[in-house]
């Protein structure tokens, strides 16, 4: 379960995990999650094992810009860098469930 205040894009950190995918259910609030292919981002924190992490700076553009709200859901996979937390319009409040897989 997570709890945060979206933010501007620019505060927001690109991420993508090697060992685990992402199921992330919006239960309140709404977001904007960049999408992009992994291999075309830039790593800016190499990869760590123990948080199944690796953290990119931002592309030129995301593949996608999903919005995610109430009831809402996004997959992510190895391969899909996401940006998850952006503000659409003004900082809001998100709850938002996290469910990891192993691949």
């Amino acid at each position: 379960m997570q709890r945060y205040q979206t933010a501007p894009s620019a505060d927001k950190l690109w991420e993508a995990h090697q060992i685990y995918g992402d199921i992330q259910v919006v239960y309140q609030g709404l977001e904007y999650c960049g999408h992009a292919d992994q291999k075309t981002l830039s790593v800016t924190m190499p990869y760590v094992a123990e948080k199944d992490v690796e953290k990119y700076a931002p592309p030129s553009a995301p593949s996608a810009l999903l919005t995610l709200g109430r009831g809402n859901f996004a997959i992510f996979y190895p391969q899909d860098g996401h940006q998850p937390g952006v503000m659409t319009g003004a900082p809001g409040s998100i709850l938002k469930v996290v469910i990891k897989f192993r691949i």
